[in-house]
């Protein structure tokens, strides 16, 4: 069957047709794209160093690729570190779909987004709050 992946198929949460999914997926895709945005923001404004705010998106992205390996199996740390806009996009087979024990919540997606979204404003409203008490010269 078309809709099998390893052991088990995918099968949609909602009753959406391959438009609407494709349309879905670009949106969740320009979302996770302006919280990377948001990300490199806060991780510039802090260290103050392009190249190595670089670097700590790179180290930043494979932890959060990590940690759910590394944790163990009765932790609930496993459950909230896939909540990431890194596993969105490296996942994309498994978005809208009940694909797994560690995305199957019916709206993990929007979870992630907002809960994403709204520490990414928090922390850019805190950096501009900031870089405003700074001297420049």
């Amino acid at each position: 069957m078309f809709n099998w992946e390893v052991n088990l198929p995918n099968i949609g949460w909602f009753s959406m047709s391959i438009k609407e999914y494709l349309i879905l997926m670009i949106i969740l895709f320009y979302l996770c794209i302006f919280i990377f945005i948001f990300i490199a923001f806060v991780i510039g404004r802090f260290i103050k160093n392009s190249y190595i705010a670089f670097v700590a998106c790179c180290i930043l992205n494979g932890v959060s690729l990590i940690i759910p390996s590394l944790s163990p199996g009765n932790s609930k740390i496993i459950i909230y570190s896939t909540f990431t806009p890194f596993n969105l996009v490296y996942n994309p087979i498994c978005r809208f779909m009940n694909s797994g024990a560690l995305t199957m919540f019916k709206y993990y997606e929007g979870i992630t987004i907002i809960v994403w979204s709204v520490l990414m404003v928090g922390f850019m409203y805190y950096s501009i709050k900031t870089f405003k008490k700074e001297c420049i010269s």
